[in-house]
């Protein structure tokens, strides 16, 4: 569950009990109708179970805000004596275990409360003058409506938290392939990724489970491509660059970098030698032959200048 990670359990400890959290909170705003946290305690297991039956004819939005104080009632137990009632969700809260845990439950509010949380969360509004828009209903027309359009991600607010950024990305991607995985569009979409190395796992044992990885692993079949960039191909992990069908290589300074590209073949590196500002080389995998290519000139212009040496 990755908004667990989002707010700073990267261990997943809080997983099962943010889980309930947030089913509690959508009961109790599409069923209960009412502000504030869903209280379960002295509420009956019956009681219970039937609020969250109704929810399947319901909405499934929740006040996050709400989040962490409701998380704190998932810490309910019975009473430890001869008054416990095995027929309530629970009668108190457990303190003991809610005091052991309170560090990481308060830097998890700050997190939830913070600016760039707190507009991805929606519970606060970013520009107050800004209308805001469902990330998923954006991107569930962007999959699945054939268009000329383009949609562009600015996940740079993140970026001072790499591991927010990473989780967002790898949110959004996962999210695309399923819809494209549960719909019949298969018309041809193409995801470009500016500076790819920001948002790979820094563990490589969990880049199978990254939303980027599946994409590119399992998107072709459903019409999605990747176009990733990066400033050296040893950021990117051999299981990662493996899925690629096509190099197109630029100016590098290392030769290790070379040499994972080209594989040393003297041929290709003699002419990767030769190329001149603007010009690269296309390779597409599985074959010997590189082909040099020119890069247009942007019309973009940078605000900064490189020092001069004399």
């Amino acid at each position: 569950m990755e908004i667990t990670k989002l707010l700073g359990d990267h261990e997943g400890e809080f997983v099962d009990r943010f889980e309930s959290a947030i089913t509690a909170l959508q009961i109790q705003k599409q069923v209960v109708k009412q502000p504030g946290i869903y209280n379960k305690i002295n509420r009956t297991q019956v009681s219970y179970r039937n609020d969250k039956s109704q929810l399947k004819f319901c909405g499934h939005d929740y006040d996050t805000s709400q989040l962490i104080n409701q998380l704190i009632q998932e810490f309910i137990v019975p009473y430890a004596d001869h008054q416990a009632d095995y027929n309530l969700l629970g009668q108190t809260l457990d303190y003991q275990v809610i005091q052991r845990h309170w560090s990481k439950i308060l830097a998890m509010q700050e997190q939830l409360s913070s600016p760039n949380l707190a507009g991805l969360f929606k519970h606060e509004q970013v520009n107050a003058q800004q209308p805001q828009t469902d990330m998923s209903y954006v991107l569930k027309l962007f999959a699945t409506r054939k268009s000329q359009a383009t949609l562009v991600i600015d996940v740079s607010m993140l970026m001072k938290h790499g591991a927010q950024s990473r989780l967002v990305l790898s949110i959004l991607l996962r999210e695309l392939l399923t819809m494209r995985t549960t719909s019949d569009a298969r018309f041809p979409l193409t995801i470009f990724l500016d500076e790819a190395h920001r948002f790979l796992p820094n563990n490589n044992d969990t880049l199978s489970d990254s939303g980027l990885f599946k994409l590119i692993r399992e998107g072709r079949k459903y019409g999605l491509y990747v176009v990733l960039s990066t400033q050296s191909p040893l950021d990117l992990p051999v299981k990662l660059s493996g899925q690629f069908g096509s190099l197109l290589i630029h100016q590098l300074n290392n030769q290790a970098e070379v040499t994972s590209l080209l594989n040393n073949q003297a041929e290709q590196v003699a002419t990767y030698q030769k190329l001149s500002p603007g010009q690269g080389l296309l390779k597409v995998n599985g074959t010997t032959v590189v082909h040099p290519v020119c890069v247009a000139i942007p019309n973009a212009l940078h605000s900064t200048d490189s020092p001069k040496f004399s």
